[in-house]
């Protein structure tokens, strides 16, 4: 899977966390540091696998924890219809 961020959201960071309009529903998504993380990595280009092994290297830890909840983040941003083509 090859997550892509909406490109018709506005994203600003403040105070080292992300807050992500979505005009289309009218919400704002406050996303914490390793969701912003995952977020700006959602390239469409990018794997699931090597976002995991990017949290895993600048977050540390490593194997299936960290796994599921990159998978889990990227499966709520799919939820909030925040993702193209999914």
């Amino acid at each position: 899977m090859f997550p892509k961020r909406r490109t018709d959201v506005t994203v600003r960071e403040v105070d080292g966390e992300l807050l992500v309009l979505d005009q289309r529903t009218e919400r704002i998504h406050q996303l914490n540091v390793t969701a912003g993380y995952i977020w700006n990595r959602c390239d469409g280009v990018t794997s699931v696998s090597d976002i995991t092994n990017a949290v895993a290297a600048e977050f540390g830890g490593e194997g299936a924890p960290i796994t599921t909840d990159v998978i889990r983040v990227v499966e709520q941003f799919r939820e909030l219809d925040l993702l193209e083509g999914v």
